[in-house]
């Protein structure tokens, strides 16, 4: 019985169709592991968000203090007076957190009743971050006048937002392609607003 065997035409033709079925199915997966990333964000800003709400339910007042040593400080950034310091986000993820008393210096609290707010499993002391390992972008309505400011402010790479929404805590995350200025990249964002994706001007639009 004459054996069988592959010519290297239909070696070559297996290997090439296996190579389009590979780049069909790679976006696909990609796609999904994106979509997956996006949705545990979005989970990870409303539970933040909820745990500045419930503090603010609780105290009349925002987390947006500290206090180092006997000075009384701001959590918001010197050059926007709405949007909280980077630099002092994980102050506020202390806060919320109940373990003011890491922050060096700290000798009065703000979460006088020591309530854990924001306990999450396997979340270490002031670290909260979105599933690229970012800290969120934090906005809060400092004026507490039923809305947060943003006239005057400059326009981030990669968000544009009115010069006022009423919302008392705004909470994003620019997604994986942080700090680049394309409509892909924006599009990547997540946000704790309701927001649609307006094609024709590649940017979200707040839909409420």
């Amino acid at each position: 019985m004459k054996k069988s065997h592959f010519t290297l035409v239909e070696l070559l033709v297996v290997i090439g169709i296996i190579a389009v079925l590979a780049g069909i199915l790679l976006p696909a997966v990609s796609g999904s592991l994106q979509k997956a990333d996006q949705t545990k964000a979005k989970a990870q800003i409303t539970t933040l968000v909820n745990a500045i709400k419930q503090f603010e339910a609780t105290y009349g007042y925002l987390p947006t203090n500290y206090y180092n040593s006997n000075t009384k400080t701001s959590l918001f950034a010197s050059s926007t007076s709405e949007k909280i310091d980077p630099n002092l986000y994980r102050e506020l993820i202390l806060i919320l957190q109940n373990k003011e008393d890491e922050v060096s210096g700290r000798t009065k609290f703000i979460n006088v009743k020591k309530i854990k707010f924001l306990d999450i499993q396997g979340n270490q002391p002031g670290v909260y971050q979105d599933p690229w390992d970012r800290d969120f972008i934090v906005y809060m309505d400092n004026a507490s006048d039923g809305k947060i400011d943003f006239s005057g402010e400059a326009s981030g790479t990669s968000t544009t937002f009115p010069d006022k929404m009423y919302f008392d805590v705004i909470v994003y995350s620019e997604g994986a392609k942080e700090g680049s200025a394309t409509a892909k990249a924006v599009k990547d964002n997540v946000y704790s607003f309701p927001a649609a994706w307006d094609p024709a001007n590649s940017k979200f639009s707040v839909t409420k």
